[in-house]
C-alpha cells in the first residue's frame, strides 16, 4: 500500500515521489512506500548506527554515539 504516494521520473531521469492529496513531492522514498528491508536500512542510516564491511566480507555495525560495535543489525 502506498498511502497516496506515486513514483515518477523527472526530465533528467531521477526518481521522485508525489502525494496528490497533500500536494507535496519528495526525492527520498517515503516510508509508506518502503518494504521491511528498506525501512531497516533507512533507520540505520538516520541513526548513530552505521554499517561497515570487515576485511573478511562480513557486515558489522558501529554506533558513533556509544562507540560500540556489533555483528548483528541493530
Amino acid at each position: 500500500m502506498n498511502h497516496g504516494w506515486t513514483e515518477h521520473k523527472s526530465p533528467d531521469g531521477r526518481t521522485y515521489y508525489y502525494h496528490k492529496e497533500r500536494g507535496v513531492s519528495a526525492w527520498e522514498k517515503p516510508p509508506e512506500m518502503m518494504n521491511a528491508a528498506q525501512l531497516s536500512a533507512a533507520a540505520i542510516s538516520t541513526s548513530a548506527w552505521k554499517e561497515y564491511t570487515a576485511a573478511s566480507g562480513k557486515k558489522y555495525y558501529f554506533n558513533s554515539a556509544t562507540r560500540t560495535t556489533q555483528w548483528s543489525m541493530p
